[in-house]
């Protein structure tokens, strides 16, 4: 009933998989959101799709990765489609990790369209663009309001003035109802590159007939927690890189501490190889060494069972000098 999911970006693609994130069952890992804190948003269907309300979607001028507007941002950088309320939540408005991209009513395709061209200079459209990495990170972030939880705390909420918190709306963008939350989606994330032709291509749609899907694309750079029992649905900003934070800690939260222990102590395997070379190529000088000179190697020695058969062989060679004649190792 409680799972997230947290999705990366990867600048190319294999035939034998990249690293994509992370899933996590019975909850979330707050080790994955080092971007910023999770902040809840209402999840409106309490059955099928996780259903969200949409406050307003806006277009931030020269682009940025971090849900976090400042007033300042507000006079000079963003634009907010003039679409009311209602038409934005025509239809029923679901987030779908199984949906690849993002699609919208076309109830905003005039407004989305006319404010990226006020922009960018540029129409919108899903043709692929030439674009240097410098022109596609100032292309404009999509920002999503969503209407935020509004039922009892759990305990898991940031602390913090809304203004400060990233991913809250705060005064800024919701001055009504400061603690919605703020979906941020990058030009990196909406425009798919295509190696074949070198060229971007745009995958948020505006055409949708009736209601919305923010797709997997949308949900990129963030850990979704889906929280059924308290109709909750949590985004919390992050690199989402798994693999880098199991090399760093070492441990991870499917596995548990014991086998860490183990393949630790498998390494010293090599050092236990190399006590048993010694002892399978002796030379004539190890041969004659005192027996008080050889006792500090048998008591390094970790298996008891080892030690009768040194002494085995210190015995032979010692009754029946002309055993090296017969093995075939000289005089």
């Amino acid at each position: 009933e409680e799972f997230s999911l947290c999705f990366s970006r990867q600048d190319y693609t294999s035939k034998d998989g990249t690293r994509a994130g992370a899933m996590t069952l019975g909850g979330v890992d707050p080790r994955l959101h080092n971007v910023s804190p999770m902040v809840f948003a209402k999840n409106t269907h309490m059955s099928g799709f996780f259903g969200v309300h949409l406050r307003a979607v806006y277009l931030r001028e020269g682009g940025g990765l971090s849900a976090q507007t400042t007033l300042d941002d507000m006079s000079s950088r963003m634009h907010r489609l003039e679409v009311s309320e209602q038409q934005l939540n025509s239809g029923k408005v679901i987030v779908d990790s199984g949906t690849t991209d993002t699609y919208m009513t076309s109830r905003i395709a005039s407004a989305f369209k006319t404010t990226w061209k006020q922009i960018t200079g540029k129409d919108y459209s899903h043709s692929g663009m030439k674009l240097t990495p410098e022109e596609l990170e100032s292309l404009p972030t999509i920002i999503i309001v969503i209407q935020g939880y509004d039922g009892s705390d759990v305990g898991d909420e940031p602390f913090g003035e809304p203004n400060d918190v990233p991913g809250w709306a705060g005064d800024a963008l919701s001055p009504s109802f400061p603690k919605d939350v703020v979906l941020s989606i990058p030009a990196s994330h909406y425009m798919e590159y295509d190696p074949e032709k070198e060229v971007h291509v745009a995958r948020f749609y505006t055409e949708e007939g009736s209601g919305s899907v923010i797709g997997a694309n949308a949900m990129m750079g963030h850990d979704v927690y889906f929280d059924i029992p308290r109709g909750r649905v949590g985004f919390a900003e992050s690199d989402c890189d798994y693999a880098t934070l199991l090399e760093t800690e070492g441990t991870s939260i499917s596995v548990a501490p014991q086998t860490n222990t183990v393949s630790t102590k498998t390494e010293i395997i090599p050092e236990e190889e190399e006590q048993v070379e010694v002892i399978e190529e002796p030379t004539p000088e190890e041969v004659v060494i005192p027996e008080e000179e050889v006792l500090p190697q048998e008591e390094t020695v970790p298996q008891e069972e080892v030690i009768p058969q040194e002494e085995e062989q210190i015995e032979v060679i010692s009754e029946e000098p002309p055993f090296n004649g017969e093995d075939g190792n000289g005089e």
